[in-house]
């Protein structure tokens, strides 16, 4: 199993998110993120998409609620809708319909087509496929806190992969549901229509 293999949990990104750069491993995508979206410009992918600014694009059926921070870095698509409150920063891409509750940080991640961020979220460093719905107060921890410096690695179906990095948060697969207050761990792994319980700790 390579690395490439988790994306298989998120088919949807390709369908969705063409010229994502999918044969590397997520962790590096999403580390690399602001690259990825300079790239989609320059191929032309975005050229439906309203700039404001040099690295802001914006469809037009999307909405921005007053009081939203984007901090470039970033791609919003079709019908998203940004809460007020919200703060987007170092790398972002939102998928068509995608929506993002009040208060919620969403930093260097993908968020896949049709999937909601409830209010007082975090999601760090992740990629997030289409359908999910994160429930309020949720964090998707990018790094171990508690051991500073410590590469983050991911588990998965009896394989270990390391990163080689100390910021990388989760793979939420398509459809999955994620619980109120719930924690995800730094290298979590969460399948496809998975329903992680709210008040979950899902520690590797």
């Amino acid at each position: 199993m390579t690395s490439a293999d988790l994306y298989e949990l998120v088919p949807s990104l390709s369908r969705d998110l063409p010229g994502l750069e999918l044969g590397r491993p997520p962790w590096d995508l999403v580390a690399r993120i602001g690259a990825v979206i300079h790239s989609l410009a320059a191929s032309g992918q975005l050229r439906d998409f309203g700039s404001r600014g040099e690295n802001l694009f914006v469809h037009p059926d999307a909405e921005l609620e007053p009081g939203s921070v984007i901090r470039g870095p970033a791609v919003i698509g079709a019908g998203c809708f940004v809460s007020a409150t919200a703060y987007l920063r170092e790398g972002v891409i939102l998928a068509a319909g995608a929506r993002v509750g009040h208060a919620v940080e969403l930093k260097s991640s993908i968020v896949g087509a049709g999937s909601a961020l409830a209010h007082l979220c975090y999601v760090g460093n992740s990629l997030v496929g289409a359908g999910v719905n994160v429930e309020a107060g949720v964090v998707v921890a990018n790094h171990h806190n508690e051991s500073p410096g410590t590469q983050v690695t991911v588990r998965w179906r009896a394989h270990t992969l390391e990163t080689g990095l100390a910021k990388f948060g989760a793979v939420i697969g398509d459809h999955a549901k994620i619980g109120a207050n719930s924690v995800l761990s730094p290298g979590s792994i969460i399948e496809p229509g998975a329903v992680v319980p709210r008040l979950t700790l899902v520690a590797q």
